[in-house]
């Protein structure tokens, strides 16, 4: 029975209301109508009549699970009226039958059979449930249907251990592929029926070797063996409800003939009527038919070629009509049987209804689901009053004690679920009906909430920052339409705002400090389930930090973030020497005194600091004025302390590395430097040969013709390899080029990122990596004493976007220097324009929209923010920049 869909565990019992746990089993109660199952599956399983009708469909089961109460009696033999019906496929339906066992706490299932009468031996032990109640499943799969027209049990006799009579007069006639048999029946007041068995060889005992059987026990004693071949013998013997087995009766031997079975099917009008009412049965599959209208064992109608016959439904009970029927040469036989129940008193009718079928708990499960329930009940027999009433409320097929009533009221569920509810009516002959409601307990869930807006706003000059543009959308589980938001821009548990809406709202901030606050939305439905949806705000302005105070300290800086601390590498411009810093913490409040790196060379020249992507290494590039060689210093740590390397070469030549620009390959774990050469304008890289940065390679003319190119080269690796944009001088016009390869050995094709006829631009050019990984890049139009932005189409560089509506922060002065960054959600720059540092970002995902640029250093000065470099802190930017005025070097961090 493997992939079939059957009950999986065995029925909880208990004593119904209408039941006594010590009461005695009847002779009536012994057998259930079919139509009286104590629970179906959900599909494929219907009322007909008496009968419940299973029809399985391909690859599906339909089931139906029966109790008998048996008052504590052992049942010996169960047995069951099944009429098959045609199959899905035209072929023959046939069904399963699980007994549930207590003992193991397993079903144990046989099958499958096609008989419409079978009788199983039921175990000694472990067939009853804690209430002494009998439970039995009937199943069918893959297109069998059939109806269940009744079960009943035998019950055992604890005295009883003599076995019945010895089958007499066994005869066995050949017939095609099996043999009709027939012997006289035994007389016995507990005979459950006969057991069937065969061999190819003669036998005396069930043991002996080869010795088969039907599994099952015959009912009467009259039929017909198939699935035969060669000589066979047959014994019989007969069974009692105790389970005690008579003698074998005397063998008979046949051979069957050549050919099949018959394909007999009995269909009957109905399987159940009132008394007197007509039936019919019609037959097909032969050319000649024997009736036993009655089902007492006597064909008292034979010969017959029209295939339907009348059933006498004079007397009430249930009947089992039988057919012999033959082929035209009478070799091959069939025999079939239906059963059908005839009942002097109909059944009442139960009817349920609810105020509601769907309800909910709330979702922290103080608040129980409530369902009223109101029942009808007619009968053809019986007032209202003669009337029994029962409800299972929970659908697990046991019915509430004290629910003798068409008006139970409300029931209170307190477990989600589906209950299959049942009402129940029973007249006064013991005739019942059930009515069902599926009724769905549910779990309030509360509103999925997303709220939308900027996580970082800037606290303008005159101390209050307002934004209009915080956008809520709201999402119901149940469906229901009308939502209640409320907001707390600060998180102090005040909602300073409300709304009413369908799925969505919208609300504005207003803050007056610096600070991070948490946003805070919640979303009521209207069992007053609430959704949350929480963001942080980072409420900032700017403070600039003097960290180097001198004529001409950090004219060029460089500067790398960490986890913990920052990393400053500058120019001195009075001593010319290159100068080392460190902040011990994140918000570059507390600085190392400053450390000379350069020793006895002449530091000039753009300084490029970097750190690896484990921060294990330092490097430092600048120009020695000197020797015109690009020299680097190494240190094995990213803090204040430890040593650093001795100046060295990485290219030695006349005027090498005034524009430098530092990279870190992580898939190579490998330094690179981009640098320029002064005496032959052109663009040099070179890599390290190792992870520290001590030892470089060999460098590569990556842009070489007569044009003058390489000022301001700023570098990143870009999908994978090493990329850098620059100023071309000769034609002014910005451009940018990428390594074929990781190590930078291979160069593709020089690409005008921007070129504007009869303009200047490039200058001060700046790149970074914006939105998944796509190059940005800000530069000077020299021209127009604009600042613009250019952004890749493509993760490789290999086209660019401007839009010329959309210059960066749209600011005119743009003689000055700057720099780019990205934070992860949005592009930023810093920048020099009029003697004065601004700051701009931007907000949509492909980095353009840039705000207006905001005033984040003033000073009192005329010319401060020369030369901004950036990194990036724990998710924040910090710039470090030049006061010219007052010679110092600033660094420059959002404050809370």
């Amino acid at each position: 029975m493997a992939g079939m869909q059957r009950p999986a565990e065995l029925p909880a019992d208990a004593v119904q209301p209408w039941e006594r746990e010590a009461s005695g089993i009847s002779a009536e109660s012994e057998f259930l109508p079919g139509r009286e199952a104590f629970s179906t599956s959900l599909t494929g399983a219907s009322e007909n009549g008496e009968a419940t009708r299973l029809e399985s469909s391909s690859g599906q089961s339909a089931w139906a699970t029966y109790r008998i109460p048996t008052g504590g009696e052992a049942p010996g033999v169960l047995s069951l009226d099944v009429n098959m019906l045609a199959h899905s496929d035209a072929g023959l339906s046939e069904y399963y039958v699980g007994v549930a066992n207590y003992g193991t706490g397993r079903w144990q299932w046989q099958g499958p059979f096609s008989d419409s009468h079978v009788r199983l031996a039921l175990p000694e032990n472990g067939a009853l449930s804690s209430v002494n109640s009998f439970f039995a499943t009937l199943l069918c799969h893959g297109g069998s249907n059939v109806d269940i027209v009744g079960v009943g049990l035998g019950m055992r006799n604890a005295d009883d251990n003599t076995p019945p009579p010895v089958p007499i007069a066994l005869t066995a006639t050949p017939v095609a592929g099996g043999a009709e048999l027939q012997w006289f029946p035994v007389l016995s007041g507990d005979l459950a029926g006969y057991e069937i068995f065969w061999s190819s060889q003669t036998f005396s005992a069930v043991e002996d070797a080869g010795v088969r059987s039907r599994g099952w026990i015959e009912g009467s004693t009259h039929t017909v063996l198939t699935g035969l071949a060669g000589e066979t013998f047959i014994r019989v013997r007969s069974v009692d409800h105790n389970g005690n087995a008579s003698e074998f009766s005397d063998e008979v031997a046949v051979t069957p003939l050549v050919g099949a079975a018959l394909p007999l099917l009995v269909s009957i009008d109905s399987v159940s009527s009132g008394v007197g009412d007509p039936i019919s049965i019609t037959v097909s599959g032969a050319d000649s038919y024997d009736y036993d209208t009655d089902g007492n064992g006597v064909f008292d109608i034979t010969g017959d070629a029209g295939g339907s016959f009348s059933v006498d439904t004079s007397q009430p009970g249930i009947i089992r009509p039988r057919v012999r029927a033959s082929g035209s040469g009478g070799e091959r036989v069939a025999l079939g049987s239906v059963s059908l129940i005839v009942s002097s008193n109909s059944r009442p009718v139960a009817s349920a209804t609810s105020d509601k079928s769907v309800d909910y708990l709330d979702y922290g499960g103080f608040q129980d689901a409530a369902i009223t329930y109101t029942g009808i009940a007619e009968d053809q027999e019986d007032s209202e009053e003669q009337l029994s009433f029962a409800w299972d409320f929970d659908g697990d097929g046991i019915y509430e004690a004290d629910t003798d009533t068409l008006a139970p009221g409300t029931v209170q569920y307190d477990t989600p679920g589906s209950y299959n509810v049942k009402f129940r009516a029973t007249d006064s002959a013991g005739a019942w009906d059930v009515d069902t409601l599926n009724i769905d307990i549910r779990i309030n869930q509360p509103p999925v909430v997303y709220i939308s807006g900027p996580n970082r706003l800037y606290l303008m000059p005159d101390g209050i920052t307002i934004f209009n543009n915080y956008s809520v959308t709201a999402m119901n589980p149940e469906g229901e339409e009308e939502l209640n938001f409320y907001f707390d821009e600060d998180g102090d548990g005040n909602h300073e705002q409300t709304d009413t809406d369908e799925e969505s709202a919208s609300f504005g901030v207003t803050y007056e400090r610096a600070g991070l606050y948490p946003v805070r939305v919640e979303v009521y439905d209207s069992r007053g389930a609430a959704g949350v949806a929480q963001m942080m705000v980072e409420v900032y302005n700017h403070s600039p930090t003097r960290v180097e105070t001198g004529a001409l300290d950090g004219i060029s800086s460089s500067l790398v973030g960490f986890r913990g601390g920052i990393a400053l590498a500058y120019r001195d411009g009075l001593a010319d020497e290159l100068e080392f810093m460190f902040s011990h913490d994140s918000s570059g409040t507390n600085w190392t005194e400053p450390l000379v790196l350069s020793g006895a060379d002449v530091c000039s020249g753009q300084v490029s600091i970097m750190a690896d992507a484990g921060e294990n290494y330092l490097v430092i590039t600048y120009k020695d004025e000197t020797t015109g060689d690009l020299r680097f210093v190494e240190k094995d740590s990213v803090n204040g302390g430890g040593a650093w390397t001795a100046p060295a070469s990485i290219d030695s030549g006349p005027q090498y590395g005034i524009y430098n620009s530092l990279v870190f390959n992580e898939d190579l774990f490998r330094f690179g430097c981009f640098y320029y050469d002064e005496d032959n304008g052109d663009l040099l890289y070179v890599q390290a040969t190792n992870d520290k940065g001590t030892s470089w390679g060999t460098p590569v003319n990556v842009v070489s013709n007569a044009d003058d190119t390489g000022q301001y080269c700023s570098a990143q690796i870009v999908d994978g390899n090493p990329a850098v944009c620059y100023y071309n001088v000769s034609d002014q016009d910005l451009e940018y080029i990428r390594a074929d390869d990781a190590n930078g050995t291979s160069w593709g094709a020089i690409i005008d990122a921007h070129s504007v006829n009869g303009e200047d631009v490039g200058v001060n050019c700046r790149m970074a990596l914006g939105r998944i990984g796509f190059p940005i890049i800000a530069f000077n139009n020299l021209t127009t004493n604009r600042i613009h932005y250019i952004r890749s189409n493509n993760a490789q560089g290999s086209s660019w976007a401007y839009d010329d509506g959309d210059p960066l922060a749209n600011l005119s002065g743009g003689d000055g220097s700057l720099c780019i960054g990205f934070d992860g959600t949005r592009a930023f720059a810093a920048m020099h324009v009029n003697g004065k540092l601004w700051v701009s970002q931007a907000f949509s995902f492909n980095n353009t929209n840039w705000t207006p640029a905001r005033l984040i250093d003033d000073d009192d000065s005329d010319n401060v923010g020369l030369n901004p470099a950036v990194a990036l802190v724990n998710g924040r930017y910090v710039v470090s920049y030049f006061d010219e005025d007052s010679g110092d070097l600033k660094v420059l961090l959002p404050r809370y």
